[in-house]
């Protein structure tokens, strides 16, 4: 039963921090009054634009975006593999995206 908790907080824990992701990326775009987004995964690519993300980090986020879509739309089971692999591995990629951030913000 632990086991099961464990997986279940570290998925839940990933949801929090893309869902944070595109928060931010949410204000910034209504701050910065680039334009109104279509869709939530256009935040990513209109601050590509105005060169608050890199290419490679915008379609990281993308990515994670649909990872997190996955257990909150309950489109399909998410592996637990993928999710432990991607709390392990992906951590670099919220450092980056906050360094973006707080380069934008000076």
């Amino acid at each position: 039963m632990q086991e099961v908790e464990k997986r279940r907080a570290c998925e839940h824990l990933l949801q929090i921090a893309i869902k944070s992701v595109t928060d931010t990326c949410g204000l910034f775009v209504t701050g910065l009054r680039v334009g109104l987004p279509g869709e939530e995964e256009d935040l990513f690519e209109m601050l590509e634009r105005r060169g608050t993300l890199s290419p490679s980090l915008t379609a990281r986020l993308r990515t994670m975006r649909g990872f997190r879509n996955l257990p909150v739309h309950e489109y399909g089971r998410v592996d637990d593999r993928l999710a432990y692999e991607a709390a392990r591995s992906r951590l670099p990629d919220f450092e980056e995206f906050r360094e973006a951030i707080l380069g934008a913000l000076r």
